[in-house]
């Protein structure tokens, strides 16, 4: 199922093949063994001399990976593959956990991913790709949270929206834009949820609703307009429900409709 690792020299071989060929160089006996030892732990501590590893071949305990020879946590590069032999993922593995960047294949080849680990969490980077093989989504990670703006695009290599995340929570304002680039929605979050002023735009610019949000319920006055600009509806909410007066007006800016509401409750309505 799976290609076979590349063909390479095992440690003892590695050395005794350097110390062959420095031995037949002139370099003092001092220098020689310090370069010998050098090599000595730098395949200790990376393994770089392992080649590429098939990552099904190890064993996966917690979030590690180990050598099911030896147990011990491994360390280089790592690969895994489809049934048709294409490259599924391909990353580093430092002391059994995730590490750098990572590539994920769709089965076809096509790139769909790139991340980044330090020490087994996302870190850094994040890149999402678009079947077409553009963008679609971009940001960056900190201790497996989202952090900072995130860019997201249409499958044309538009922008479509942005917005920040702190903790792996959306805060502060977020946008969304039609194909013309003009700015469609613009909402106001704290800590994931609605909060503060949300705003809906025409095609052309015009604003289509003027809300107000509290902690992801609706609350305050919200207004509703044609794509003339003028008012459509117009109302008060408290706690997510409609309370008070409501009015509704006609394209030519007649009152239309009255309603009076009490916790979400339609007590009356009236046509003037």
């Amino acid at each position: 199922m799976y290609k076979k690792c590349d063909k390479v020299l095992s440690r003892k071989a590695y050395l005794a093949n350097m110390f062959f060929l420095l031995k037949k160089s002139v370099v003092p006996p001092r220098l020689l063994r310090c370069i010998l030892y050098f090599f000595f732990v730098l395949s200790l501590y990376s393994n770089c001399f392992s080649g590429t590893f098939p990552i099904d071949s190890l064993i996966e305990k917690k979030g590690f990976f180990y050598e099911v020879e030896t147990g011990k946590k491994f360390s280089g590069t790592v690969i895994s593959y489809y049934k048709n032999s294409q490259i599924k993922h391909t990353g580093l593995l430092r002391f059994g956990r995730l590490e750098g960047e990572w590539r994920h294949y769709e089965e076809n080849g096509r790139l769909w991913l790139i991340e980044n680990y330090q020490a087994g969490q996302k870190q850094g980077e994040w890149l999402r790709y678009h079947i077409s093989g553009l963008k679609w989504k971009f940001g960056q990670y900190s201790q497996n949270q989202k952090i900072g703006i995130w860019k997201f695009y249409s499958i044309d290599g538009d922008l479509i929206g942005k917005g920040e995340f702190l903790n792996d929570k959306k805060n502060g304002i977020w946008e969304k834009y039609h194909e013309s680039g003009e700015i469609w929605v613009q909402e106001s979050f704290q800590n994931d949820l609605k909060h503060g002023i949300s705003r809906f735009y025409y095609p052309d610019g015009t604003l289509g609703n003027l809300e107000t949000w509290k902690y992801g319920l609706k609350e305050g006055i919200w207004s509703m307009f044609y794509p003339s600009g003028s008012l459509r509806k117009k109302g008060t909410f408290s706690s997510g429900k409609k309370v008070g007066l409501w009015k509704t007006f006609s394209k030519s800016g007649d009152l239309h409709l009255t309603e009076v509401w009490d916790n979400g409750r339609l007590l009356r309505s009236e046509d003037p």
